[in-house]
Order: C-alpha cells, then sequence, then structure tokens
C-alpha cells in the first residue's frame, strides 16, 4: 500500500448514498433532513473509514458540519474484534509472548471510536484544556458542537474552513509559514503530552486543518478537528519532573518500553520524515547518535 492510498483514508475514502444518509438522520434524530436543516449536500465533502461529512445549514442560518457514521460500522466493528481476540491468542500459543493483557483495553477505546456521543465530549474536554494555556487558546481552535442534534452515529459540529496542515501550496496561497504553523502544531502536542495529559491520538493531517486567524489574517489558527483523547498514564513519555529548561537529557522513555523500543525508533522516523521537514530542522537518523541517557533500558 503506497502513501497516496493511505493518503485517501484521510477524507478520501468511499462513502454511501445519499438514500442511506438520509435514512441514518431520520433513525437517528427522529426528523426528516429538512425538518432540521435548511440546506444538505447530496456529495459528501469528505469520507473516511468510519464516517462521512455533509456540508449543511440549520434553520436558523449556521453553517454545519454534519458527520455520519456508515451503516456497516456497527457490525463489522464486532466481527473486527472478534478476529482480533482470535489473533491475539493466535500470536500468545506461536510466539510465548503476553499480550491478552491489552485486548479488552483496546476493545474497548476501538468501540469508544464509533461513539460520536464519545467524541463531542472529547471535542469539549480538548477545548477546556487549551484555553487553559494563554498562548494556545488563540493558537487552536476546537469547532463548537451541537450536542442536541447528535447522537451515537450522527454528530454536528460547527462548519470551519481550512487547509491540511500539510498542504504547503494552500499555506503559502494564504500566505501563512509551514514552519510557524509546524511550531504551532508541536506546541500543542508538548501541552497535550506533558501538562493536560489528555493527548489527540488521531493526529493525521485531515484532523489538523489550518486557517488565517479571524482576529489577524496574518497569522494562522489551527484548527482540531476528531479529537480522539487518551490519558496520560498510556502514552506518557516524560518523568514526573519536567520543567521549563526541558531538553533531551529529560526525556524517559521507560513507561512505554513494554510496547517495544522498536515504536520509539519507528516514531523518530516519523517525524523525521514529516514534520522537521517542514519545520527546517533535522535529528539525528542513528540512535548512537543521541546522548546515551536518552536510552535508560538500553538501545534496540
Amino acid at each position: 500500500m503506497n502513501n497516496r492510498t493511505l493518503r485517501a483514508l484521510y477524507d478520501d475514502a468511499s462513502s454511501v448514498d445519499y438514500s442511506v444518509v438520509e435514512k441514518i438522520i431520520r433513525k437517528e434524530l427522529g426528523k426528516e433532513i429538512h425538518e432540521v436543516f435548511s440546506s444538505f449536500s447530496r456529495e459528501p465533502v469528505a469520507a473516511a473509514s468510519i464516517a462521512q461529512v455533509h456540508r449543511a445549514t440549520l434553520l436558523d442560518g449556521t453553517e454545519v458540519a454534519v458527520k455520519v457514521q456508515k451503516p456497516e460500522i456497527q457490525v463489522q466493528i464486532e466481527w473486527d474484534l472478534i478476529a482480533y481476540r482470535l489473533l491475539i491468542k493466535a500470536y500468545e500459543y506461536i510466539f510465548d509472548l503476553p499480550m491478552s493483557f491489552a485486548v479488552d483495553y483496546t476493545i474497548k477505546h476501538l468501540r469508544e471510536e464509533t461513539d460520536f456521543i464519545n467524541e463531542a465530549r472529547n471535542s469539549e474536554l480538548c477545548n477546556e484544556y487549551l484555553q487553559t494555556d494563554p498562548k494556545l487558546r488563540h493558537q487552536v481552535y476546537v469547532p463548537k458542537i451541537f450536542k442536541d442534534y447528535s447522537t451515537k452515529q450522527v454528530m454536528i459540529a460547527e462548519w470551519v474552513q481550512g487547509c491540511r496542515a500539510t498542504d504547503k501550496a494552500a499555506l503559502k496561497e494564504m500566505d501563512l509559514s509551514p514552519k510557524k504553523v509546524m511550531e504551532s502544531v508541536v506546541d500543542v502536542f508538548a501541552h497535550q503530552i506533558f501538562i493536560s495529559g489528555f493527548v489527540h491520538c488521531d493526529p493525521h493531517p485531515g484532523n489538523i486543518l489550518v486557517r488565517k486567524h479571524p482576529s489577524d489574517p496574518r497569522k494562522h489558527q489551527l484548527v482540531s478537528n476528531n479529537p480522539r483523547l487518551e490519558r496520560k498514564e498510556w502514552v506518557r513519555v516524560a518523568g514526573p519532573a519536567v520543567d521549563k529548561q526541558f531538553t533531551l537529557t529529560h526525556l524517559n522513555f521507560a513507561p512505554i518500553v513494554a510496547f517495544g523500543s522498536w515504536t520509539i525508533h519507528a516514531g523518530i522516523r516519523r517525524v523525521q520524515e514529516t514534520i522537521l521537514p517542514l519545520l527546517e530542522v533535522t535529528i539525528p537518523s542513528r540512535q548512537e547518535d543521541y546522548p546515551r541517557d536518552l536510552y535508560p533500558l538500553g538501545r534496540w
């Protein structure tokens, strides 16, 4: 599978027909489309693996994005989770590795991926934590969720126009600096990992948009879509004493070594390939070039 195929999964996957969307909205909201919206795009503006998004206008004139879950997801996920359990059992038997301990946790969170009420709650949490930072509260915008119109399979959010954070051509057209945009992305995730403790765990380019700042068109503003948040206990990468003079030597990857130190290497390589080129920064590609205390439990 090449990168172009993977990019299509961000927001250009296959979609269901408009007639199916009508049925889902009727079932979930208990009303016909024309009873909720004054306009509704028949074709989705984006479609991912679980859901598709339609642009619409509420009866009061508010422009919204309507996220509709594909009807087969609720059935398919249960079959997938059964297959997942069986595969884990097979891996344990064949390779004599303890893996079942993570199954229930993984299944719980995969089911939450299909619950838009949970996603709406995550959006509110994400916004609450960002508002505690004087700098980030202006740099990042989380679209408002219309909870009265949202259910487990339909979610309606404020429509916000923007481009992908990795779309350098679009950023240039808006006269925005890709480097400054990526610095904001790094700031946001540093705040989530080391301060708030709730981390957006689906940060692909389709979920991080950029627009001109409404208050100052010379600046940019990130738009955070579809937050999937995880508690810091599971993704924590720093020790308890992280001060303002944070450097690489303070990093302690011990809490996630159980998942294999190859995960760290893959993460570093991924950052090298995507974010750092836009920041015009390079980091060593060989583990020997990093400080020795970056690997408290040994090198991979």
